[in-house]
């Protein structure tokens, strides 16, 4: 079965492709080359093939299976060498991808940045379980009190010092920040696309 090949697409879509596969290709602040390539290759022909339907391929294994498919692979050399933003996509993509990974390297977390964030997951699950006659006006008033008298500093030293005791976090270094547990993600099939109208907010302006 053939299939008609769009020559360009929007600067919307142009836009969205290269936003989405960035997005796509980053688990947890690690890079996955991975998936990269199916985030590529699958906005690539959502993108320029709109009638290719993947939408029944529902995880990342039979999005792979499909899209390295023969019949993709011809679809996407066509889409490589047919096409004008082909490249530039590519290009923008790689520079976006090697930004992040500067700013990662740049500001890595702190232990209280890594122990609040885990803090917080602790914390939102323990309220549900709080029963709701404990928060009455004596004891919220006693935390409130409690976090005033407490150097913000001296807090989170012990904090970090604590959940280090108890083994819910490490300390990190360069070779363990780059690991991660769970280095996948789904990736959709739709690249979401969000118009820009220019003209409408120009008008806008002018009648303020």
């Amino acid at each position: 079965m053939s299939y008609t090949i769009k020559n360009n697409i929007s600067f919307d879509e142009y836009n969205a492709i290269i936003n989405k596969v960035i997005e796509d290709c980053f688990v947890d602040g690690v890079y996955s080359p991975a998936l990269y390539e199916l985030s590529l290759r699958v906005s690539l022909i959502s993108a320029f093939v709109p009638a290719y339907d993947l939408s029944d391929c529902k995880d990342n294994n039979a999005l792979w299976k499909r899209v390295t498919s023969e019949e993709c692979k011809d679809i996407l050399d066509e889409i490589m060498y047919e096409t004008m933003e082909c490249n530039n996509i590519c290009v923008a993509i790689k520079n976006g991808i090697n930004h992040r990974l500067r700013a990662i390297e740049a500001s890595p977390m702190s232990l209280s940045d890594i122990a609040l964030s885990k803090l917080i997951g602790v914390v939102t699950e323990k309220i549900d379980s709080i029963d709701n006659e404990i928060l009455n006006s004596d004891t919220i008033s006693a935390l409130i009190n409690a976090e005033k008298q407490t150097n913000k500093e001296d807090f989170e030293a012990k904090l970090v010092d604590e959940m280090i005791a108890r083994d819910l976090i490490s300390k990190p270094n360069r070779a363990t920040r780059r690991k991660s547990t769970k280095n996948n993600k789904n990736i959709t099939v739709k690249t979401n696309v969000v118009p820009v109208n220019t003209e409408s907010e120009s008008n806008s302006d002018t009648d303020k």
